[in-house]
């Protein structure tokens, strides 16, 4: 399963911790300072990213919401758990961050790699079902 973790860059201190513990538990992660070399198109970069996730978390806190970048990736994330059934995970550094309220759920960051896990079980379970049933499934 590979996992796209959207985030401000101010965010990098928390964020890098989260996403090595993810990669610790064997989660493929897509995190713009491993994957995004400095000659390489930014936003070609991102989108391949997006296109390859299976889920998404997204990180927000006070400088997320500021983050024209941010923005752009919870307006997918958010598309592709509505329209594609990805799992999207929102995580919250401060009880103050602004989440969409789409998205306003917390979830502690120690619950992840379970939610995560649980999600692309059930995302394997569902692509074994016949074509009728996983649209049923989807519902």
């Amino acid at each position: 399963m590979r996992v796209f973790i959207s985030h401000s860059s101010a965010d990098k201190p928390a964020v890098l911790p989260l996403a090595a513990a993810l990669r610790a538990k064997g989660i493929d992660i897509w995190l713009d300072q491993w994957e995004i070399a400095p000659t390489d198109d930014i936003v070609s970069s991102i989108n391949s990213g997006l296109d390859q996730a299976d889920a998404g978390i997204i990180v927000f806190s006070e400088h997320s919401e500021s983050s024209q970048w941010v923005k752009a990736e919870v307006s997918y994330l958010t598309y592709a758990r509505i329209q594609e059934a990805k799992p999207l995970i929102p995580v919250t550094l401060s009880a103050s961050a602004y989440v969409p309220s789409l998205l306003r759920c917390r979830i502690d960051q120690t619950d992840i790699i379970s939610l995560i896990r649980a999600s692309a079980r059930a995302s394997r379970q569902r692509s074994q079902l016949p074509p009728d049933a996983q649209s049923k499934s989807r519902s």
